[in-house]
């Protein structure tokens, strides 16, 4: 925004997958079934730096960061429902289901943010 109001000009030529990715956070509640990450969803910030993924729990994500470690592969995304979710938002938040060595892993993540999730998980393979 500040860029308008200063007319400074964005690039137009098109940037690499890793160029979009480096550096953004996510707004993301997450679960799983392995330690050390928890068990029931807990808010947090997804970390999307360069060719790795980092969660980190709190609102501000200044805590402990913990690695999902590769190979992570996309199960499916699903709408906000299920069991223990009844805390999250179903008009603002899908539920991306990630499949990892050490069990599933599910991404409450804004619906907004869904495809960069995505790409995200593709650029790890």
């Amino acid at each position: 925004m500040l860029d308008v109001l200063l007319r400074r000009s964005r690039s137009t030529e098109p940037q690499s997958t890793d160029a979009l990715l480096d550096g953004r956070a996510v707004a993301c509640l997450l679960r799983s079934e392995s330690a050390p990450l928890p068990l029931r969803f807990r808010q947090g910030i997804l970390h999307l730096v360069g060719s790795q993924m980092t969660w980190c729990q709190g609102m501000y994500g200044r805590g402990q960061r913990f690695p999902l470690v590769p190979p992570l592969t996309l199960v499916r995304v699903r709408p906000v429902g299920g069991p223990g979710e009844w805390n999250i938002k179903k008009n603002l938040f899908s539920v991306v289901e990630v499949r990892s060595a050490s069990g599933l892993l599910e991404l409450a993540v804004p619906k907004g943010s869904v495809q960069l999730v995505e790409s995200a998980l593709n650029a790890l393979r």
